[in-house]
């Protein structure tokens, strides 16, 4: 009996302690602890938002990867006002790929996020985890 109690107890602590071990590992820390923190769900749902979460920023940011990629290359072209026309027809169709790809993870996540949450709460989440964030936050 008091073995199954430590087991019980040590799983969850584990439970508890994992979004935090997540959200700790993870470059979105900020954008995912502001989510949270905004979100009026059960600790139970943010431990099960949370991976979901990471997955979101992490396909986002691939989404973004080209074109910050290509801006990178191109910076001091455009800085100086001296971009070619092949490079401005790259940059615009780069700005277009990313704007489709990141709203396709965006749908497939309100998706994701209805599997945790209610509808509303869904759609609250996914404009949360939109938002800007400033350093004030």
């Amino acid at each position: 009996m008091k073995q199954r109690l430590l087991i019980m107890s040590t799983l969850l602590v584990v439970l508890f302690l994992l979004p935090s071990m997540v959200v700790a590992q993870t470059p979105y820390q900020p954008q995912i602890k502001y989510v949270l923190r905004h979100m009026r769900i059960t600790k139970e749902k943010k431990a099960e938002l949370t991976p979901v979460l990471v997955s979101y920023y992490n396909d986002i940011n691939e989404a973004k990867a080209a074109r910050k990629e290509l801006k990178r290359k191109y910076g001091v072209a455009e800085k100086n006002g001296e971009l070619t026309a092949e490079q401005c027809n790259l940059l615009f169709a780069s700005k277009i790929k990313q704007e489709h790809a990141e709203l396709d993870v965006r749908e497939k996540y309100y998706e994701e996020f209805k599997k945790i949450l209610t509808t509303q709460q869904a759609y609250n989440a996914i404009r949360l985890a939109n938002d800007k964030l400033t350093d004030s936050e």
